[in-house]
């Protein structure tokens, strides 16, 4: 880590290249604030679908949310922060089964705080979200009545939408926040390369997430791999969230940052995104049974390697012709 931090010290201390504030302004207007739309709308989708309780439509309505929520999943800045809201949206990862612990108590007492939004709001995150849902209707370990089952899926629905929703639109003042950056009222960003620095950490995050998390978690060991600790197993999703969890990350380089490079520095970054998506695509599926098996977690390790050497190309390929210095949680486990 520290030959890493010193040489990228060493490439930052030229001169920028870019204009950092029309970096920030392409990750807002064309990244961010799309991204949470999306979101917003397809969690008003989930409630919507939930609020009947035809479980084939809310299973469909669940996985255009969580599509949705893969594209912001790395922005972990700002309204996603406050008040816990992205980990009331996916409390993962839940060693500890909080999710299914609590979900079984309001089962057992059918409790009536699901009918009420305003206590539901004030119930653990871990029984407001997308994971939630997904054991309710992707889980035959959670035995519920139909009629509770309802109940709590349209709570669940309504507190996913409302959350997403109040994310959307708090990124309409945060985003004007980033845009006055360096100004002397800037509050949250003083520092006028704040924001782009801002953006560079969450695609250095995302990937790293992606890498250790999404994929080294279920991975394990050799003699102890955790299948049961991949994301959305339930669901079947969890290769499926490592591939669009690059793609949000790639369209965040391709949209703010890859403009503002030269095509010899961009190439490279390109190039291991590519690579890194192809071994995500020849990884056997389902993951939980690939890192069960020799050859099949051999893959998985493969396309793990892959993209943490995406962030290494994104770490020197974005962070030194731009003059961006990353935060020391994004360099973490390096």
């Amino acid at each position: 880590m520290r030959f890493r931090f010193a040489a990228l010290l060493v490439l930052i201390a030229a001169p920028a290249l870019a204009d950092n504030a029309a970096i920030a302004e392409r990750a807002i207007s064309d990244h961010a604030l799309p991204a949470y739309e999306r979101l917003s709308a397809e969690m008003a989708g989930l409630a919507d679908a939930a609020a009947t309780c035809d479980a084939e439509a809310t299973r469909a309505a669940y996985h255009e949310a969580f599509d949705a929520w893969m594209g912001v999943a790395h922005l972990a800045m700002g309204p996603a922060e406050e008040g816990g809201r992205m980990f009331a949206i996916a409390f993962w990862p839940d060693a500890k089964d909080f999710t299914g612990r609590q979900l079984r108590g309001l089962i057992a007492d059918e409790d009536p705080v699901v009918d009420d939004p305003a206590a539901f709001a004030e119930q653990s995150i871990a029984v407001r979200g997308l994971f939630a849902m997904e054991r309710l209707f992707f889980d035959t370990e959670i035995a519920t009545t139909d009629a509770y089952r309802c109940r709590l899926a349209a709570a669940i629905g309504r507190e996913l939408a409302r959350n997403a929703d109040a994310i959307r639109a708090g990124w309409t003042t945060h985003a004007e926040e980033m845009r006055k950056a360096g100004e002397a009222d800037a509050a949250l960003y003083p520092d006028a390369d704040g924001p782009a620095r801002a953006f560079f950490n969450a695609a250095l995050g995302g990937l790293q997430t992606t890498a250790d998390l999404r994929l080294g978690r279920p991975l394990g060991s050799i003699r102890k791999p955790r299948p049961n600790r991949a994301e959305a197993r339930r669901s079947d999703r969890s290769l499926k969230n490592v591939r669009l969890s690059l793609f949000a990350v790639r369209s965040l380089f391709e949209t703010a940052f890859a403009p503002s490079l030269s095509e010899a520095d961009a190439a490279p970054v390109r190039s291991a995104f590519a690579y890194a998506l192809k071994m995500v695509e020849d990884a056997p599926s389902p993951l939980t049974v690939a890192v069960a098996d020799p050859s099949g977690r051999l893959k998985i390790d493969v396309a793990r390697g892959a993209i943490e050497a995406a962030r290494e190309a994104l770490l020197f390929g974005v962070g030194g012709p731009l003059a961006l210095a990353p935060g020391f949680n994004a360099l973490d486990g390096d």
